[in-house]
C-alpha cells in the first residue's frame, strides 16, 4: 500500500493513531452513508498518501473500535476489523484495518456530533438536509418493494406447508434488502446439498425420535424444502435474494408424549417442547451465517418469530390463556450469528418461556441444554 502510494479517496482513509471517539464515529458514519470503505489505523499519511507505518500498541484497541461503531452510532454499525502485526525498527505493534459496509440509503447518525456524515473525496463532511430527505425517500421506496417480494414469498411458502394447530414460523431478511437480488457465485443446488443443516444436539434428537432424521432435503431452483413424506421437524425455504422462511412442525413434537428425566426432577412437557424448538432455531442460526456469506451479504438481518394459535398448546399456563403471541423481531449482524446464537435464542424464546411461567433458573438450564453436544 505504501509502495504503491494508494491515495485516500471516498473509500479509503489513513489514521496515524487512534483518534478521539467522536472523530472515529464521524469517519465510520460518513463511509456507511456513502459507498463504504476501509480505514487503516496505524498508517501515517502526507498529502493524502501513505508515508510510513506507525505501529499501535494500545490495549483493547479492537474492542474500542467495535464499541464506537455499535454505541457511538445509531443505528449500530457492524464493522469487520482485522489487526495486522507489524514492526518498525524496534517498535512492535499492530495496524488495524477496518471495513465499513455501505449502508446507504439507511443512514447512520454520529451521536456525539449530532450529525449525519458523508464522504466527499477524502473528507468526511456533514450531509445537507435535502440529501437526508432523499435517502429516506429511497429507503421507503425500497421498503415497499421488499415488502411486496416478501409477501409473495411467504404466500408461496405457506402453500408448501401442511396446516398445523400451532404454527411456529421464522422470517429472516436482510435489513438492506431491496429490489436488487444478491448473487451466488456457485451453483445454488451444489451449495445447498453441501450445507444441509441438522438438529444441533443429535443426542437429544435420537433419544426422542430414534427413527427420525432431523432434516432431509428436496432442492428447488433457488430454495429447498424438506420432504413432506418423511417424519421431519421443520420445513424451510432459502431464496437467493436473501429471504429465509423456517417452519417448525410443532405437531410432531406435541404428539410424541415424551417424558424425560434430568437429574433429580423431570422436565415439564412444555419445557421439553421448547427445548426441541430451541434446537431447531439454533441449527438455523448456524446455517444462516454460512448462507448469507455465500450470497455475498455481510450486513444486518432481521429475524421475526411468529407463533399462531398458541391457545391450542397443551398444558398452557395462564400467561397464554386467551391471547395470541406477539411477533418478536430482532436485528443482528450476519458475521457472528453462530458465535452469538445463545444470546439470539434467549431474545427469541424467553418471552415464550415467560408466558409459561418458567423460572429464571430453569430457563438458563434449558438454554444450556440446547447447545450441549
Amino acid at each position: 500500500m505504501i509502495e504503491n502510494q494508494l491515495e485516500e479517496d471516498i473509500q479509503l482513509e489513513y489514521k496515524k493513531e487512534i483518534i478521539k471517539n467522536n472523530k472515529i464515529a464521524k469517519v465510520f458514519s460518513a463511509m456507511a452513508n456513502s459507498d463504504g470503505g476501509f480505514v487503516f489505523f496505524g498508517i501515517e499519511e502526507e498529502a493524502n498518501k501513505p508515508s510510513c507505518l506507525n505501529p499501535i500498541n494500545v490495549a483493547k484497541t479492537r474492542e474500542k473500535l467495535d464499541m464506537i461503531a455499535r454505541t457511538g452510532i445509531t443505528p449500530p454499525l457492524y464493522i469487520r476489523l482485522h489487526p495486522i502485526d507489524v514492526q518498525v525498527d524496534e517498535q512492535k505493534g499492530q495496524v488495524f484495518m477496518v471495513y465499513i459496509p455501505k449502508k446507504y440509503p439507511i443512514l447512520h447518525f454520529a451521536k456525539q456530533n449530532h450529525r449525519f456524515y458523508k464522504r466527499s473525496e477524502s473528507n468526511s463532511i456533514p450531509m445537507e438536509g435535502h440529501e437526508i430527505r432523499e435517502a429516506y425517500r429511497i429507503y421507503n421506496k425500497r421498503e415497499i418493494e421488499s415488502n411486496t417480494i416478501i409477501e409473495a414469498t411467504e404466500q408461496q411458502f405457506f402453500t408448501k406447508c401442511d396446516p398445523h394447530d400451532i404454527d411456529i414460523r421464522i422470517l429472516v431478511k436482510p435489513d438492506e434488502f431491496g429490489s436488487k437480488f444478491f448473487e451466488l457465485e456457485e451453483s445454488f443446488y451444489d451449495f445447498l446439498t453441501e450445507n444441509i443443516p441438522y438438529i444441533y444436539n443429535q443426542r437429544l434428537l435420537h433419544l426422542f425420535f430414534p427413527n427420525m432424521r432431523g432434516m432431509s432435503n428436496n432442492i428447488g431452483p433457488d430454495y429447498y424444502f424438506f420432504k413432506p413424506d418423511d417424519p421431519h421437524l421443520t420445513t424451510a425455504m432459502f431464496k437467493t435474494n436473501g429471504i429465509v422462511l423456517f417452519d417448525i412442525h410443532f405437531d410432531i413434537i406435541r404428539e410424541s408424549n415424551i417424558k424425560f428425566s434430568i437429574g433429580k426432577g423431570q422436565v415439564s412437557e412444555e419445557s421439553l417442547n421448547i427445548l426441541l424448538i430451541s434446537q431447531c432455531i439454533g441449527t438455523l442460526l448456524e446455517y444462516l451465517e454460512i448462507f448469507y456469506h455465500k450470497i455475498n451479504y455481510w450486513g444486518e438481518i432481521s429475524i421475526t418469530l411468529k407463533i399462531s394459535n398458541i391457545k391450542y398448546w397443551r398444558h398452557r399456563r395462564i400467561g397464554f390463556a386467551d391471547q395470541e403471541f406477539q411477533p418478536i423481531i430482532i436485528h443482528h449482524s450476519v458475521n457472528n450469528l453462530a458465535s452469538e446464537k445463545l444470546t439470539i435464542l434467549k431474545k427469541l424464546i424467553s418471552p415464550l418461556l415467560n408466558g409459561f411461567g418458567v423460572s429464571e433458573n430453569n430457563k438458563n438450564y434449558l438454554f444450556r441444554m440446547s447447545f450441549r453436544e
